[in-house]
């Protein structure tokens, strides 16, 4: 990641992806459709699953003083 300050206003920063984060960024798009791939699941599927989840996941970080 790259931050540039404006010259016209010092308040300001631009920040931008260098190199190695578009390519980062590209790579992690795939990360879905991997995860699809390995687990078999289709997209429905893999929403079903993350839903049933949702509340286990809570009471388990609850219980861990982490929610």
């Amino acid at each position: 990641m790259r931050r540039e300050r404006s010259a016209r206003d010092e308040r300001q920063v631009t920040v931008s992806l260098t190199g190695p984060g578009r390519e980062l960024r590209r790579r992690a798009a795939a990360v879905p459709f991997r995860i699809m791939a390995a687990t078999g699941l289709d997209e429905p599927e893999l929403v079903a699953l993350h839903r049933s989840l949702e509340r286990p996941t809570a009471a388990l970080d609850a219980a861990s003083g982490l929610g």
